[in-house]
């Protein structure tokens, strides 16, 4: 997922900031993936790592849900369950880091973590912006 963001992200700068459209390389959409594959490989894999780490932990809270389901304490299940949410906010909220990040990875070519770093910059600057596109983009979708 994180190959063909970055991929489509470069493809897309290249057609928007190539002024001279008939200058256009043939293959615009094969080498925005060499690029990816050649350089921002490692980038890919950070973001997805990360993504992972925190499904690890969800399953592992998860686990722990169904423990202290068994031995019936309350306040087990409570506390684990108010980790469950916040565990699935963070997700979310790396989910919607990561897609810009990678957006940023694709137009710039920096690392992960500085291109992270912009994206959520970015994000913080633009967040009303950001939230009315959104919605307004997922009411025509559906």
């Amino acid at each position: 997922l994180a190959i063909g963001q970055i991929t489509v992200a470069g493809a897309i700068s290249t057609w928007y900031w190539t002024r001279d459209k008939s200058q256009l390389p043939t293959f615009t959409v094969l080498q925005s993936l060499y690029r990816c594959v050649r350089y921002s490989l490692g980038s890919a894999a950070i973001g997805s790592l990360v993504l992972a780490l925190l499904s690890l932990v969800r399953v592992l809270l998860a686990k722990l849900y169904a423990d202290a389901k068994k031995s019936g304490n309350k306040l087990a299940q409570y506390l684990v369950c108010c980790l469950q949410c916040c565990c699935a906010i963070i997700e979310k909220i790396v989910k919607v880091v990561n897609v810009r990040a990678y957006i940023e990875i694709a137009v710039y070519g920096k690392s992960y973590c500085v291109s992270a770093e912009a994206a959520w910059d970015l994000i913080l600057r633009n967040a009303f912006r950001l939230v009315v596109v959104d919605g307004i983009t997922s009411f025509i979708v559906f």
